[in-house]
């Protein structure tokens, strides 16, 4: 019969295995939450764009263009999202307007925007 042996872990060495992978799974938590940052905001940006482009559109296809500042929102089915926008004619431009259009999200921490600005030519108006 052979003697006893210290086989197995020192203390020390459980210690700095879990303090390594305390440290990695740290890491992995901390580029979760930013890839959960990320996700969040692409997917303002992308509801804004199309929100925008549609209010944009609406501008365009409208009978007549007027020197004018309104806002108002998007519906039911957008409840958060609010839009101002102005419109005026381009300095020394008779049939050139400039529309800008700034779409906005209220939220309780900080609201996000983005800012939409087209030049429609119409003929006659």
């Amino acid at each position: 019969m052979s003697g006893f042996r210290n086989e197995g872990f020192t203390l020390l060495e459980v210690l700095l295995s879990l303090a390594i992978m305390s440290i990695a799974l740290l890491a992995v938590f901390r580029l979760q939450a930013q890839n959960l940052d990320l996700q969040s905001e692409a997917s303002f940006l992308t509801l804004a764009s199309q929100l925008g482009q549609q209010r944009m559109a609406e501008i365009e296809a409208g009978p007549d263009l007027r020197e004018s500042q309104s806002s108002g929102d998007f519906g039911e089915l957008y409840p958060g999202f609010r839009y101002e926008e102005e419109i005026a004619r381009v300095a020394g431009m008779k049939h050139l307007w400039n529309v800008r259009l700034l779409v906005r999200e209220e939220g309780d921490l900080d609201a996000r925007r983005i800012l939409l600005e087209t030049r429609i030519y119409r003929y006659g108006s």
